[in-house]
């Protein structure tokens, strides 16, 4: 119909009056089409507004800026059809051509090449018509023309590495004047991407403490992948172990088993057919004893050139006094001396004020000087230096 629309001056009567028909046809389609690409981004505005706990799940995403290009493509739609009717484009009966699209450029092995085209043959939309769809120059499948000149294909491609890459699809079909083929159209056929994950519910242990991990592998679209063996790597050292029913695996360690210190655990898949290697993020798990400390001014208002007095206390998980352990003392991040514990864990300290602004001070002590089996602890207190009369 929009062809029979170029030449509108030279049609006269019913001729005229179906090209112009067609024309309002090809209008009506273009404005339900921008009716349809208006309600898409309503509802893309709506993703983007939901919130769930205070935050917004979707955000950021592209489906704005997706939908958006919909319309790009109706406008070169509109350019071509306006080429065709003022006769830019040259469409008569010895015009022969075959389209060929697909429906993604990207297919993974396992999966469908799904596509399909138009022939148009002496400038007419020929059925019936044997079209062959190659790919880098081989035949992959037959398809015939239908209605209007269209044809469809989906062909699965195997589960082989051999299949892995790049490659070029055309279509072509037997014409009156010869073999008719269309432009090529490249895709890329690759391994089924996969996630694997790993969370820990714990990443600080003390030594009677315990750590519960689980091992997640799902492919692309979020399908669980039972069975498939992984590794758990810890400190290094590399263990097996399969995904169950759900694609997962679990483990639990108390610090004890583990050992003082700090620890890296990551899990590796190391892919298979048809499902590429992935890995997770490495989690770092510390195993020590926690330490507390306590801190008491004897006043928090000093006078001028007098002396900030206080103690405090060092313990180890809770209770235990950390005997000859020294502590730092800092005023407003500035170190001021180190002071030791004494046998009860209890220390005493004296701040000299004399070179201090006055007003308020923060003072803070902190276990600094430890070895890696213990666990840093800090307190602060606050004390205003006063100013005479």
């Amino acid at each position: 119909g929009i062809v029979s629309s170029s030449d509108l001056e030279n049609r006269t009567g019913e001729a005229l009056a179906e090209a112009l028909e067609a024309i309002e046809d090809f209008n009506s389609a273009v404005a339900r089409m921008n009716d349809t690409i208006d309600d898409m981004l309503l509802d893309a505005h709506a993703i983007d507004a939901l919130t769930v706990d205070g935050d917004a799940p979707f955000v950021p995403n592209d489906l704005v800026e997706l939908i958006e290009q919909l319309r790009d493509k109706i406008d070169e739609t509109i350019l071509d059809v306006r080429r065709i009717i003022e006769g830019d484009i040259p469409w008569g009966e010895e015009t022969s051509f075959v389209v060929l699209w697909v429906g993604d450029e990207t297919v993974y092995l396992g999966e469908s090449i799904v596509g399909g085209g138009y022939v148009l043959l002496s400038g007419v939309f020929v059925s019936g018509q044997t079209v062959i769809v190659d790919m880098d120059s081989a035949a992959l499948i037959e398809a015939t023309t239908g209605a209007g000149g269209r044809f469809a294909f989906a062909f699965t491609v195997p589960v082989d590495e051999t299949w892995l890459g790049p490659h070029t699809l055309t279509a072509s079909t037997e014409g009156p004047n010869g073999t008719v083929t269309s432009d090529p159209v490249e895709i890329t056929i690759l391994l089924v991407p996969t996630a694997l994950t790993l969370a820990a519910d714990e990443t600080l242990l003390a030594f009677d403490e315990s750590v519960n991990l689980v091992a997640t592998l799902r492919d692309v679209d979020g399908a669980a992948l039972p069975g498939f063996e992984c590794s758990l790597v810890l400190d290094g050292n590399a263990e097996p172990f399969l995904t169950d029913d759900q694609g997962n695996a679990f483990w639990s360690w108390t610090g004890e088993e583990l050992g003082y210190g700090t620890h890296s655990v990551s899990a590796l898949f190391a892919g298979a057919l048809p499902y590429a290697p992935s890995s997770s993020e490495a989690i770092t798990i510390v195993v020590d004893i926690p330490t507390n400390i306590t801190l008491t001014l004897f006043s928090d208002r000093v006078a001028p050139k007098n002396y900030v007095v206080g103690e405090g206390r060092l313990l180890a998980n809770g209770s235990e006094p950390m005997q000859g352990r020294e502590v730092s003392l800092r005023v407003d991040g500035v170190f001021i001396q180190y002071v030791t514990t004494y046998a009860d864990g209890t220390f005493a300290f004296t701040i000299d004020t004399e070179n201090m602004a006055k007003g308020a001070h923060t003072l803070r002590v902190s276990f600094d000087l430890r070895e890696q089996v213990w666990r840093y602890s800090e307190a602060e207190a606050t004390f205003v230096i006063l100013t005479r009369g």
